[in-house]
């Protein structure tokens, strides 16, 4: 197998900014991955839109809902698909809210969670998302790892990177629709797993739902 990182994304609506997040990530990631893409009802331009993706190759993996399913099952089923394509190292959500900022962000992002380990801890890990509502540090700024860091006590959904031993044996509650509960779940496993939750500060990405006019009203898929 090519890649160790699997990226997975739960999309529903918002059809141009979509195509440009998958665009940007595929050209400026940095790191050789394989994205996972459900989308929760969109309807025909989304899946016209990421079928044409698919096939030029900046979408691995593409599963269609003709319903909207919710964050939680659309998680689950790329992640079902995740275990059943190849073994990899790393799991990383994105949210197609989330434009890369920094140059290779996925690659500096795995490389902190590689440095951790190499420290003796694995981690939840994520850049810092402009004007998503940044998590509140828990810390004093580190960089013992070779990055710069903060601890927070929940990572919002918006991008995570995590071993890919969390995920095995384990999935999100199929009811808990919005990404917030997303992101509690999340929390609640990392501290069964006495995994930190860390965010990288020179890392960042930009939250385009926050955007007045770039899209229409925000509901809540993809924190």
């Amino acid at each position: 197998m090519s890649s160790q990182t699997a990226v997975y994304m739960v999309t529903h609506g918002h059809v141009a900014q979509t195509k440009r997040v998958i665009e940007v990530l595929h050209k400026t990631g940095g790191e050789k991955h394989h994205l996972y893409v459900a989308d929760s009802g969109s309807g025909d331009e989304m899946y016209q839109m990421l079928n044409g993706l698919k096939d030029e190759g900046k979408i691995h993996w593409l599963r269609t809902f003709g319903d909207n399913v919710g964050q939680n099952i659309g998680a689950n089923t790329c992640l079902d698909a995740i275990f059943e394509g190849g073994q990899y190292e790393w799991i990383v959500c994105w949210s197609a809210d989330v434009e890369p900022k920094t140059r290779r962000l996925l690659k500096k992002l795995v490389r902190a969670m590689r440095m951790f380990r190499l420290a003796g801890v694995d981690v939840l890990a994520a850049p810092l998302v402009k004007g998503g509502g940044d998590p509140a540090p828990l810390s004093l700024s580190g960089d013992d790892i070779g990055f710069p860091y903060y601890e927070a006590e929940v990572l919002k959904g918006y991008v995570r990177g995590c071993p890919v031993s969390v995920f095995r044996d384990w999935r999100f509650n199929e009811y808990g629709a919005l990404a917030m509960g997303e992101s509690l779940e999340m929390k609640e496993r990392a501290m069964e797993l006495s995994l930190g939750c860390v965010v990288i500060q020179n890392l960042t990405c930009k939250h385009l739902g926050s955007m007045p006019g770039f899209i229409e009203s925000h509901v809540g898929y993809g924190l």
